[in-house]
């Protein structure tokens, strides 16, 4: 044993823990608790002021997959990027009227999912905000219902990820470098790399899509922008931040010390 793992054992003895304790792995749920215990305790978090702002669509004009598979590979693909998205639905999108849809619904961008037979896998136009994701290309005719769901997804993800200024990662053999044909996004998944999510926000905010912030209430108070407390957790922060000590520190001036 050395002496770093030995000081551990001194103060997990002394405090009344052991080695596997201490090494207890937190469920999804105890995570969960233990984060909502701690959001409760600053009052809950808030929007900053001017967050979000922006708009990314995503319109949806076809009926072979739910757009729900979409939404939950956004979601967990966005997590930096709240609160901007807009989900609609369209008869038809095509090439010569996507940059018109795309300023109808108030976007900076706009993803289009399609089902048609005359189009690639997507068309992607960055300096108009826009792209068109086709499901019809990722079918072969043979392609079963579930591969074809697994490649529309994937494909969903790789799309958004380019328009939104994650074109390319630096790990090898994953989603943005490696597709050219429907076949290789089989064994892919719809998880953009780490390097893309964090690319995708900066470039968002220099287009004018602004995540939302969320601030914990208590620093909202402190900055002095927060709205007036809605329970008795934030009434209390609200009233300790504002309050007047009772007893103020007194400084007394001495002439021989503060000359």
């Amino acid at each position: 044993m050395n002496f770093k793992t030995a000081i551990i054992g001194i103060i997990l003895v002394a405090s009344g823990h052991s080695f596997a304790e201490a090494k207890k792995e937190l469920t999804p749920q105890e995570r969960a608790e233990r984060r909502s215990a701690l959001i409760a305790r600053v009052g809950g978090l808030v929007p900053r002021p001017g967050t979000p702002s922006g708009r990314i669509a995503f319109v949806n004009a076809q009926k072979r997959i739910p757009v729900d598979e979409f939404k939950a590979t956004f979601a967990k693909n966005a997590t930096k990027v709240r609160g901007v998205d807009s989900w609609v639905e369209a008869e038809s999108v095509s090439v010569a009227n996507a940059n018109t849809l795309r300023k109808a619904n108030n976007a900076e961008f706009a993803v289009f999912i399609v089902d048609v037979p005359d189009l690639p896998m997507s068309l992607i136009a960055v300096e108009e905000g826009w792209a068109i994701m086709n499901i019809r290309a990722l079918d072969d005719g043979k392609t079963k219902d579930d591969l074809l769901r697994h490649r529309a997804k994937n494909e969903f993800a790789r799309v958004y990820g380019i328009l939104c200024g994650g074109a390319s990662s630096q790990f090898k053999s994953q989603i943005m470098n490696t597709i050219s044909k429907p076949s290789d996004l089989n064994g892919c998944t719809d998880d953009l790399p780490v390097d893309v999510t964090a690319k995708i926000p900066m470039y968002l905010e220099g287009r004018g899509v602004k995540s939302e912030q969320l601030i914990p209430y208590r620093r909202a108070v402190q900055e002095g922008w927060a709205k007036p407390p809605t329970n008795d957790v934030q009434k209390a922060i609200w009233e300790q931040v504002h309050s007047i000590p009772d007893k103020p520190i007194k400084i007394e001036f001495d002439p021989k010390k503060d000359k």
